[in-house]
């Protein structure tokens, strides 16, 4: 378990279809300036290039929450408004995520700039009050099953990246930006947190400078070079 785990974040075992934290942005990005060019009379068009926004919102303007988390947010049960263009979410269920247990019930603002979004969003689609954000075609009391969600993932960033970027891969991506960047071991231990990722995860080299640039260098070292190996 603990060798999937540190696959999971190798900053050297990426993944095929794969995008660094700053393809990432770009994929925002374009899927905004996507939106605001669009002049059509399409209103379906206009829904999809609007969710497109709203999910790559979700997913990249703040260290990536849990799968599970996005794909279930549900109005007024996860997600709540306090205002007309202002939500919090809310995970103070017992159960409300993967390691509820161990993080407790949690209560945080959503981003302003995601939650602009949102607003706009749940008036487009008529989401009612208990209706998931991210639902079935035509039904808003029924959620995208997992499936169906990575689905709706990668082909989100297909078009606005090219890359076929799965929900899974978004947190490695981002694990890979702290560790490539400057940041203490406190900045990571809080984006670990914030990801709420196990204890175990975030005792891992993903989380620890100091450990993965020791590890790095230890496989450097017991490597033989290229010259030696031909030899």
């Amino acid at each position: 378990q603990q060798a999937r785990q540190q696959a999971a974040f190798a900053l050297g075992t990426t993944p095929a279809a794969y995008l660094a934290w700053d393809g990432v942005q770009r994929a925002r990005c374009t899927a905004e300036a996507a939106l605001a060019a669009h002049r059509g009379p399409s209103a379906a068009k206009r829904r999809t290039l609007t969710r497109d926004v709203v999910l790559l919102s979700l997913l990249t303007h703040q260290p990536p929450d849990r799968v599970g988390v996005t794909r279930l947010l549900r109005l007024g049960h996860t997600c709540k408004r306090t205002g007309p263009q202002t939500f919090e979410l809310d995970l103070s269920q017992p159960g409300a995520h993967k390691t509820s247990a161990a993080f407790g019930p949690t209560v945080t603002t959503i981003p302003p700039a995601v939650a602009a979004w949102l607003a706009t969003w749940v008036e487009l689609a008529a989401i009612p009050e208990g209706g998931y954000l991210f639902h079935a075609a035509g039904d808003p009391t029924t959620p995208h099953t997992e499936a169906a969600w990575t689905k709706l993932v990668k082909a989100t960033f297909r078009r606005t990246s090219g890359v076929a970027l799965a929900p899974k891969d978004l947190r490695s991506a981002f694990v890979g930006f702290l560790q490539a960047g400057a940041h203490s071991d406190a900045a990571l231990k809080a984006a670990a947190a914030a990801m709420r990722h196990s204890s175990q995860t975030q005792r891992s080299h993903a989380y620890d400078k100091e450990r993965c640039d020791r590890h790095e260098q230890g496989l450097s070292r017991s490597r033989p070079s290229a010259l030696s190996r031909v030899t």
